[in-house]
């Protein structure tokens, strides 16, 4: 990719900046840094607007940023004058500029803004403090747009090591769901969390593949065009929402399948038993599911599961014989996790 051209920076969840960085470099992205905020990884890039038309396609980001300037120390309010000169009409029309060109989307009838604050930790200048200047900025350089939220058009201001990086979001809602509605039912997994997850798994094309939890089927949806698979759940009302992906579903109990030996991948959002279900079952359970899913695995196929107790599932892992391979620290929902991925030995 070549060096030359505008900077650009991808918002991720918590814990997903690592593998965001090795699909950005699938795609010949080059990641500069790597920033942990408070909820979210924000990694920064340098592309031309030929190869940042592909920062829409990435499957484990949720939002894409122009960078409109570089790190400016903020340490006292005074230094938000400095914010200013950046929220200029010309640089808000090359915003809309490149937005248009790389994200194209519905044009709203009327123009609203709003500025978002993201940052790594608390600071003597105030979120909201930035957010009044760089929104008293917009409305300064267009008299006639009005304030909003939801809006058609943001400024996010990114915090981090005490400075500030003002980033125009090019993306849509449509990006974080990949172009699907988002989701009804609650505690339904977010479609760059089932991506990372399918990452992880490195499917080939044509492997089987699949989710015996499936619940709505964010993962299949991710999964499917890659591999071939199907899902199952033992709620009927999750699976009826679990059709729009258009994959084969099974109404079963993950811990009995009436499946052969012969898949590749398992995909699966264990559960935590925090927030849904109870935790007290979780060791019964997930010794059934792995003893379960081992005797349909193929030799050298691989499990990537999503769970917040980590310990338990390797200690259980380790007596079944699986190997854990990888292991990623993520934010769902709130709660803080783990992707692992486990290999077969046999």
């Amino acid at each position: 990719m070549r060096n030359q051209g505008d900077r650009f920076a991808c918002l991720t969840f918590a814990g997903l900046g690592g593998i965001a960085k090795r699909e950005m470099a699938g795609g010949g992205h080059r990641t500069e840094r790597t920033f942990q905020l408070r909820n979210n990884d924000l990694l920064t890039t340098v592309a031309s607007k030929a190869d940042a038309s592909a920062l829409g396609e990435l499957r484990t980001v949720e939002d894409v940023f122009w960078l409109m300037n570089s790190p400016i120390r903020v340490e006292r309010k005074s230094d938000l004058g400095r914010l200013d000169r950046l929220v200029s009409q010309a640089a808000i029309l090359r915003g809309l500029e490149l937005r248009n060109q790389l994200f194209r989307g519905a044009k709203p009838r009327r123009v609203s803004f709003k500025c978002f604050v993201k940052q790594d930790r608390d600071y003597r200048v105030r979120r909201r403090q930035i957010e009044e200047r760089v929104e008293v900025a917009i409305q300064r350089a267009f008299p006639k747009w009005h304030r909003a939220d939801p809006a058609a058009l943001e400024i996010w201001a990114f915090f981090v090591d005490g400075a500030v990086q003002l980033g125009f979001r090019l993306s849509y809602e449509s990006m974080r769901y990949h172009g699907r509605r988002p989701p009804s039912r609650e505690g339904a997994l977010r479609p760059t969390i089932a991506g990372a997850m399918v990452h992880v798994a490195a499917m080939e094309q044509g492997e089987c593949f699949i989710d015996p939890m499936c619940g709505t089927g964010t993962i299949l949806g991710e999964a499917r065009g890659i591999g071939t698979g199907f899902g199952g759940d033992c709620d009927m009302d999750a699976l009826q929402l679990a059709v729009q992906h258009n994959v084969p579903l099974v109404l079963w109990d993950a811990r009995r399948l009436p499946l052969v030996p012969g898949v590749d991948c398992i995909i699966c959002n264990l559960p935590f038993g925090k927030q849904f279900g109870e935790r007290s079952g979780l060791p019964e359970l997930y010794a059934e599911c792995l003893s379960e899913w081992q005797r349909i695995l193929n030799v050298g196929g691989r499990m990537v599961l999503l769970t917040s107790e980590k310990r338990l599932l390797e200690r259980l892992a380790t007596k079944a014989g699986l190997a854990v391979r990888e292991s990623h620290r993520v934010k769902v929902l709130g709660l803080w996790a783990y992707i692992l991925r486990l290999e077969s030995k046999r």
